[in-house]
């Protein structure tokens, strides 16, 4: 196990078991208080549920109106968010501020620590911290025995596995907390499986006792209100995503989620990412993911359930890894930008609703039990927190229960003050504000009456878009939010906001009726302006020279095969690197889902010289990347990023820098003038380790980078990596203004120039890899 890329609890369920060994006579002191409470704790519970279940074949909804989950509701994702919605009520957004208890997955098979703590201690204390939901790791080989629980179990001794945790449901259910229930593991005793079945490739025989685990907890807990969603499998490090593979985690999470959803429509489908198979986040960010981070795959080869609204993705993240990032001299006010990378902007392009599963950490440095020094992570963590809390993320806090050594923990950690400190800002809808607002009828859920809510007090400070004939989409950013438009057709009011994730002005997914608001009269078209006299007849223009490119290949059937691997190179000339747009895209857009010659014509670079085509998947309504077409292609599409060997000082071929003998990345990035008005490019041969001039040459003058032009024009004044005290473009003097950050450039490695830029929704100045190039001579 790498803790640079891998899982930062691994091996915690053996300590915790070591460690029962050790305080065995306490545990037996202990057990024998909790044994005295079974009678009147679980039996009790035990019986009530039972009850219920005989009495009502569906969802188990309270039927005193002053207890919790009396309120039927339906929980699902629209817009990029989570929404709960009451039966006959209107929707609110469902912010979740969640706990990860484990232990049911380890070889105790119940929530772990009973030994030295009551069940209910934990549930006041998830509830007196504003807690809404907690995340139960299982174990599928545990789900099938359903072993007679030991002493370690405390009250719960001598009762099965899953009867146990039929109770602690019941008992979360009181206190008004949500579950997700997450199969952590394959194996018993515990280990962290590569895929979701144990071998190398996954087929319906192998991934079976999977399967069987979510069918037998979907059966017997679909009618638990409290149960909203099914976690599938926890961190899939050995899966790959879109490759057409028997390891490829996207189709098999859309197999389970279909088959749970025969099981209980009414769940979440929560689907983890994987690792670092396909390189996705080294790419993107310099370095790897975590296990389960990289959903990067979403974009180009997205899961599609029967009901789409009740997918949600859940990465996991960590502070305490070797990651580049983590010694960058901005951290951590660097990770946002790598959060986003990763995956911020996913859910934003996807508009699937994000939930970070697991993150956490030791707040000071800690000697683990085996003898490693774990960092403190409390500034990674702060900045974590305020990173989901500005975005609205929710998330599953790493753990509550204390054995997790390697990343501490909320519930009698010692840096627990701090810990709660740092998540009491957190944004969160309880189940009693939710249920109060709806059975209230106002805005904590209700509402659905047709009276008015608290944004109609609003409508009359802005303006209508519609009494000038306009929507939404025609303001813009500065004034976006300043409008509504009244849709005369639904009688209803609906506020503009500023999408970030496309740029542009939209129209929420809702609007108000506001009877107390006078309906506007729609405004009439403007009188058509005067036809204009036709202009003289422009000359002819001259013939165009000729092509400096190959001819390309004929248009692609109306089939519209993929752009085969030698024809795409010639075709780039006519398609658009997707990358390079002024709002930088993937391949799965709803334009590009829709329409398979906009598919067609789209690729990605990553790098100089290296294309991957966009490919259209009919049987799926899908656009995504097809990596099995990536390839070098010669100059064309990528001279506006390279730079020219010839025009260095002094003047250079492409073999004469050792740099690019040995670096494939700067060989392939160059080019070089061999007369007036011809180039070609440089090759790298790893092999010979040696970098050449290609044999073609093309004619014209490529234009040279845009970076390198402004500096080579003093557009761009301040290096600052090569100030007396080098900084990088994030500071409280750049940050705080756009003239300054946007006069400054910053090289990363030998040659490799970007320039700085100005985020103005987040006050921030950043550098720009995507729009680095290699600036030598400048």
């Amino acid at each position: 196990m790498s803790t640079a890329n891998g899982c930062p609890r691994c091996g915690l369920a053996h300590v915790s078991i070591a460690l029962l060994a050790v305080f065995t006579p306490e545990i037996s002191a202990a057990t024998t208080s909790y044994r005295s409470l079974e009678t009147t704790n679980y039996s009790s519970g035990r019986r009530e549920l039972e009850a219920r279940q005989m009495s009502s074949p569906g969802v188990d909804w309270e039927t005193d109106p002053t207890k919790m989950f009396s309120t039927p509701f339906k929980v699902f994702g629209d817009n990029g968010k989570l929404w709960i919605q009451p039966t006959d009520g209107k929707r609110v957004e469902l912010l979740i501020k969640g706990a990860n208890w484990f232990g049911m997955q380890s070889p105790t098979a119940c929530v772990n620590e009973l030994w030295k703590y009551d069940v209910q201690d934990y549930i006041d204390f998830l509830v007196t911290n504003d807690f809404n939901a907690v995340r139960i790791p299982m174990s599928a080989p545990l789900i099938a025995l359903n072993p007679v629980l030991s002493d370690s179990c405390g009250e719960y001794t001598g009762a099965t596995s899953l009867d146990a945790f039929d109770d602690l449901l019941l008992r979360l259910r009181r206190a008004g907390l949500l579950v997700m229930i997450d199969i952590h593991t394959l194996t018993e005793p515990e280990q962290n499986n590569p895929l979701w079945c144990e071998a190398d490739a996954c087929t319906a025989e192998n991934e079976a006792p999977l399967f069987a685990a979510w069918r037998t907890l979907a059966r017997r807990y679909c009618s638990h209100p409290n149960v909203i969603a099914a976690d599938l499998f926890n961190e899939p490090f050995g899966a790959t995503w879109g490759t057409n593979r028997a390891t490829d985690w996207d189709r098999a999470a859309e197999r389970l989620g279909t088959m749970l959803h025969s099981e209980c429509a009414r769940w979440l489908v929560v689907v983890e990412g994987i690792a670092n198979r396909g390189g996705a986040c080294k790419k993107l960010s310099g370095d790897g993911c975590w296990w389960g981070e990289n959903i990067l795959g979403q974009l180009d080869a997205p899961i599609v359930l029967p009901d789409q609204s009740k997918l949600v993705l859940s990465p996991h993240t960590y502070g305490h890894g070797t990651q580049s990032y983590y010694s960058d001299p901005d951290f951590p006010t660097n990770m946002p930008d790598i959060w986003d990378v990763h995956f911020g902007d996913v859910s934003r392009t996807t508009q699937i609703p994000l939930l970070i599963g697991e993150w956490g950490g030791v707040w000071t440095d800690t000697e683990f039990p085996a003898g490693n020094l774990i960092k403190s992570t409390s500034m990674w963590q702060r900045e974590l927190q305020n990173y989901l809390q500005r975005n609205k993320f929710g998330y599953f806090y790493w753990s509550l229960n204390d054995n997790s050594f390697r990343t501490g923990s909320l519930f009698n950690d010692a840096s627990k003050a701090a810990k709660l400190a740092m998540l009491a800002d957190s944004p969160v809808l309880t189940m009693r504000q939710f249920q109060d607002g709806a059975n209230s009828g106002g805005g904590g859920g209700g509402g659905g009456g047709g009276g008015e809510d608290d944004v109609c007090t609003l409508m009359p400070n802005l303006h209508n878009l519609r009494d000038d004939g306009k929507w939404c989409n025609a303001a813009p950013r500065s004034t976006c939010t300043q409008n509504y438009v009244y849709e005369e057709e639904d009688d209803v009011f609906t506020l503009c906001f500023w999408n970030s994730a496309k740029g542009k002005c939209n129209k929420e997914p809702e609007g108000h009726r506001c009877p107390s608001m006078p309906r506007p009269v729609s405004a009439s078209p403007p009188p058509p302006s005067p036809a204009p006299p036709p202009p003289p007849p422009s000359p002819a223009p001259p013939p165009p020279p000729p092509s400096p490119f190959p001819p390309p290949p004929p248009p692609p059937s109306s089939s519209f095969q993929p752009v085969n691997l030698r024809g795409m190179c010639d075709w780039l000339p006519r398609m658009t690197n997707i990358r390079e747009l002024p709002n930088p895209e993937w391949c799965a857009t709803a334009e590009r889902n829709n329409d398979p010659r906009k598919c067609h014509n789209a690729y990605v670079s990553f790098e100089p010289g290296v294309a991957i085509g966009c490919t259209y998947k009919p049987d799926r309504r899908a656009c995504t990347l097809d990596w099995s077409t990536e390839t070098r292609c010669p100059a064309h599409k990528f001279l506006s990023r390279m730079y020219d060997v010839r025009t260095l000082s002094p003047p250079e071929w492409c073999n004469t820098a050792d740099a690019r003998r040995k670096d494939a990345t700067r060989c392939n990035s160059a080019y070089a003038t061999t007369s007036p008005g011809e180039y070609g490019v440089c090759q790298h041969n790893a092999e010979r380790e040696v970098c050449v001039l290609s044999n073609e040459r093309w004619s014209g003058r490529p234009q040279p980078p845009q970076i390198c032009q402004d500096i080579a024009d003093r557009k761009v004044r301040f290096d600052i990596r090569r100030l007396a005290e080098p900084e990088w473009c994030s500071t409280p003097l750049r940050d705080s203004n756009k003239f300054l950050c946007a006069d400054a450039f910053a090289r990363w490695d030998d040659g490799l120039v970007g320039p700085c830029k100005y985020d103005a929704q987040r006050k921030r100045c950043y550098l720009s890899h995507s729009d680095g190039a290699y600036c030598y001579g400048v």
